[in-house]
């Protein structure tokens, strides 16, 4: 039976004796508590569970059920709720009232009671019991947050992993570590190659850890690919790093980096580094040759930094190796607070270690030293074995070079371009960028990106992707064919091609030699041309333009290699 209304707080009382219950009641009501009555522990629980009270008073000897079976029985039922349960009891002895407390009871109080000190006894556990409510509250709303929270970065990780994973694998002249301090990565190792083949690898710290540190991995990465894709040198790559950083990154918020170049054909490294720890050049000795230092300001920190400031070149030596790392490796500390530091780090080149085995002595050396201590900052380590690197390139290059530069006035320039970077990259961009470096006026630039551009089409169309021409002929032709180009570039797995100019002056000016070549299965090339005279159709056009402009023009044999001569004066 309830009583009052049902803006009160609700109380379930339980008691055999008829008169203690019917005055406790009364008391009750008086103070403007809603009561539930029981009059036996079994009878007190099956309304606990029917009208949901904020707290119960027992009495603790009853029939059927006492007051310390039913006090389980009602904790039992609370679940997360906190329903403060209150002895009523006769009963003096410490033993009896210890009991209340072990059976679940939060107070008691003795008879005869006062009403006043009910009272109290009630409101303070009302205070708490409310205090408990806020703190459930505030639990659910973390565990939400927590929750929420988890997603959002299984999401940024995910868009992370993405970006980085664009990146070329690392080769095998590469080796990398990386223990991130938190569930995202700040730290950013990510490589990529420019049309003429040369590696580049970027090893970024962004400020911090965690999801600010890896959302801010994302736009430098973007950056970092277009430009290199495009064969822009270290320096540019750098000047656009630091202006979209400083331009998108808020306050307090930079990169320290490191990004090298590697030009095997000329045998030479160019590298910058802005705030990193010193790159540790190796001998075959496994000793320190020699320390390459930060020279710039990390990424991002001012706006106006110089495009050519900082980068060095050092000459690729037999058996160098080179070593750079983000500063969390050497700030690791141990159990009694101690910094990993540089000079241990250094102390390990004592050539007393093969310079192969160096790599994991670093690792299994920080981690004896470390312990058992949490991480405070993501770690990256990073080899390059040059030795392995030239390897790996002079197999690659099995293919004829040019190589009489019988005139100091020569040059040559060579691009090759392998499955779905074919996609990406723009070799006849580059190709114009170095004529125009080499002073030849914009009439012949623009004829000889027009021959470029119709050889290069034909090699991948044609030799790769053994498109056929015909196709154009159609109302919805051109579409048809371009759409057909590329879904089959996506899917290129294996074919490439190599592009090779070599100028040489004349007597009365100069001859270029443009070498375009695929690994596709060719074509009868002999007869192809000979048709091509007259040809009227959409199809053939590119080809009767190249020999319009060129000196000479031929196929070999099985089609796949094109050689042609522009010459001018």
């Amino acid at each position: 039976m309830i009583y009052q209304d049902d803006r009160s707080l609700k109380l379930l009382i339980a008691d055999d004796d008829r008169v203690n219950c019917r005055v406790l009641k009364g008391i009750l009501l008086k103070a403007g508590y809603q009561v539930v009555v029981a009059k036996d522990g079994k009878e007190a629980v099956t309304l606990f569970e029917k009208e949901q009270p904020d707290m119960v008073l027992l009495d603790v000897m009853m029939p059927v059920m006492d007051g310390y079976e039913a006090a389980r029985e009602i904790k039992l039922r609370c679940t997360d709720r906190f329903v403060p349960v209150i002895f009523l009891t006769a009963l003096t002895d410490n033993d009896a009232l210890s009991a209340c407390i072990e059976a679940g009871g939060d107070d008691f109080l003795t008879k005869p009671y006062h009403s006043i000190i009910l009272k109290a006894k009630i409101d303070a556990m009302e205070r708490i019991r409310r205090l408990y409510d806020k703190l459930q509250q505030q639990k659910h709303a973390l565990e939400s947050f927590h929750v929420e929270m988890q997603r959002e970065m299984e999401v940024a990780r995910h868009v992370f992993d993405s970006i980085t994973q664009a990146s070329e694998t690392l080769p095998d002249c590469i080796k990398s570590w990386s223990r991130p301090a938190s569930v995202l990565n700040g730290d950013l190792l990510i490589c990529g190659r420019n049309p003429l083949n040369n590696l580049y690898l970027m090893l970024g710290d962004f400020t911090g850890h965690g999801l600010p540190a890896a959302v801010c991995a994302m736009p430098a990465a973007d950056v970092f690919y277009t430009m290199t894709t495009k064969g822009y040198p270290v320096s540019d790559v750098v000047y656009e790093l630091n202006k979209k950083l400083n331009t998108v990154l808020p306050t307090g918020l930079f990169c320290a980096a490191c990004l090298i170049e590697i030009d095997v054909a000329q045998g030479k490294i160019s590298l910058w580094n802005g705030g990193l720890p010193d790159v540790l050049v190796v001998n075959s000795e496994g000793r320190i040759h020699q320390l390459l230092p930060s020279t710039a300001m990390p990424l991002g920190v001012v706006s106006d930094a110089g495009r050519y400031s900082g980068v060095t070149d050092i000459d690729i030596e037999p058996g160098m190796r080179l070593f750079f790392y983000t500063d969390g490796l050497i700030e690791a500390e141990n159990s009694q607070n101690e910094m990993y530091r540089k000079v241990r780090l250094h102390g390990l080149f004592d050539g007393n270690t093969q310079s192969g085995k160096l790599f994991n002595t670093i690792i299994s050396d920080l981690q004896n030293f470390r312990g058992e201590m949490p991480q405070t900052d993501d770690i990256t380590l990073v080899e390059l074995d040059c030795d392995q690197l030239v390897s790996a390139m002079a197999v690659e290059d099995e293919m004829p070079v040019y190589n009489s530069m019988e005139d100091p006035d020569c040059w040559s320039a060579e691009q090759f371009i392998a499955g779905v970077s074919l996609k990406a990259a723009d070799p006849v961009y580059v190709f114009m960028r170095m004529l125009e470096q080499h002073r030849i006026s914009e009439i012949h630039r623009s004829r000889i990106c027009t021959v470029l551009s119709e050889l290069i089409s034909n090699s991948i169309e044609h030799g790769l992707l053994q498109l056929d021409s015909n196709i154009k002929n159609t109302s919805d032709g051109f579409s048809n064919y371009y759409s057909m180009r590329e879904k089959g570039l996506e899917v290129l797995e294996r074919g490439w091609i190599r592009v090779k100019l070599l100028c040489r002056p004349t007597s009365d000016g100069w001859a270029l030699t443009i070498h375009v070549e695929d690994n596709g299965e060719g074509f009868d090339a002999e007869s192809y041309l000979a048709n091509m005279a007259g040809i009227e159709s959409l199809t053939g056009r590119g080809v009767a333009l190249i020999k319009s402009l060129c000196d000479e023009f031929s196929y070999n044999k099985t089609g796949n290699i094109a050689r042609v001569i522009y010459c001018w004066k």
